[in-house]
């Protein structure tokens, strides 16, 4: 029986002593996906190894993840068997309340990798205060030089007119109002506050 292959949504270990490793991926699949599946008794190949299973294996598992796993989130392990017999775990887990962390290290699922998140990823998590958080990390990424100078000028200056941001960014007024109007759109900044104390908020 093969599983097939690992990628953003699933991660694949032989034995418990990979533990640590596949609770590691469950975070980084939960920060990018808010949902992940680690295989416990399956080679990286996809075919099932086989384990000996029993509550005391379910206990251990539930508990590393109570102590590495902040914030806590609720496993379901379910025992599975391929067609020879041989037992495997599926444990799955699913959270919004990024960013998820284990053992005090935050990991993003690229593909089939786990990558530490540098500081600034962090912070764009952080900032970006919901779980679609991923969807506008990807628009932001796609934006030209002269949207992204708007976004930072504005982010940095909440309180300035679209002429000020013109001559900050040395653009044409015109050129300011259309990149506004398609960052509104992207749901990556926005008009926040009374008319007269309204700020910009970049996302």
């Amino acid at each position: 029986m093969n599983l097939g292959k690992e990628d953003e949504r699933q991660e694949f270990i032989r034995k418990p002593g990979q533990l640590n490793k596949g609770l590691r991926s469950l975070t980084a699949m939960l920060n990018r996906q808010t949902e992940g599946t680690v295989y416990l008794g399956v080679k990286k190949d996809g075919t099932v190894k086989g384990l000996k299973t029993g509550k005391k294996l379910l206990s251990a598992i539930r508990a590393r993840a109570a102590e590495l796993i902040e914030p806590a989130v609720t496993l379901r392990i379910e025992e599975r068997k391929d067609e020879k017999g041989r037992s495997f775990l599926r444990i799955d887990a699913e959270g919004s309340d990024i960013p998820y962390a284990c053992d005090g290290r935050y990991y993003f699922r690229v593909a089939s990798s786990d990558e530490r998140m540098d500081r600034e990823l962090l912070r764009k998590m952080l900032l970006s205060g919901g779980s679609d958080w991923p969807e506008r990390m990807e628009a932001a990424d796609s934006l030209t030089d002269n949207q992204q100078a708007v976004l930072r000028y504005l982010a940095e200056h909440p309180r300035a007119s679209l002429q000020e941001a013109a001559d900050g960014c040395a653009l044409s007024l015109g050129g300011v109002k259309k990149i506004v109007l398609k960052l509104q759109d992207m749901k990556l900044l926005e008009r926040q506050g009374p008319r007269n104390k309204s700020e910009w908020v970049a996302h």
